[in-house]
């Protein structure tokens, strides 16, 4: 085979991250990281989700996309992978306030008067340890 076969690729972004982008390009592969909620779905056509169905969508999009049809979709801008850990202990950060907040609507740890209480006092402790194991790792 005479040539340069170009190879194409796409995926919807998710919650793995771009780790996989980032390898496909670095081995060659023109990778497109596609938002989820911008393609094309006929919304009369009552059809069950399938990955079949999603990967055939999915080849006609890209298809389409590599013949210049450039709003066939969203692509996605591909963070680097310093970008994306800074994403990610925001990420955790902001997890973990919002578990001090429902842990806050409880009675301070350790004051309680009721024993069927008793399960909040472990959750409490549990998520002391969590916050402290998660501080200790930022400041390393």
């Amino acid at each position: 085979m005479p040539g340069v076969v170009p190879i194409v690729s796409c995926y919807e972004a998710g919650r793995d991250g771009f780790w996989l982008h980032r390898y496909l390009v670095h081995c060659g592969v023109a990778n497109v990281v596609v938002d989820a909620s911008s393609i094309e779905v006929n919304r009369r056509a009552r059809r069950a989700k399938t990955d079949r169905v999603d990967v055939e969508q999915l080849l006609r999009l890209l298809i389409r996309y590599h013949h210049g049809e450039k709003r066939v979709w969203s692509v996605v801008h591909v963070p680097s992978a310093e970008e994306e850990d800074a994403r990610r202990l925001h990420r955790e950060l902001e997890r973990l306030k919002k578990e001090r907040r429902s842990v806050g609507k409880m009675p301070a740890c350790g004051r309680w008067t009721n024993r069927s209480e008793l399960w909040k006092l472990s959750r409490c402790d549990v998520w002391r340890r969590r916050r402290r194991r998660v501080i200790n790792k930022w400041r390393t």
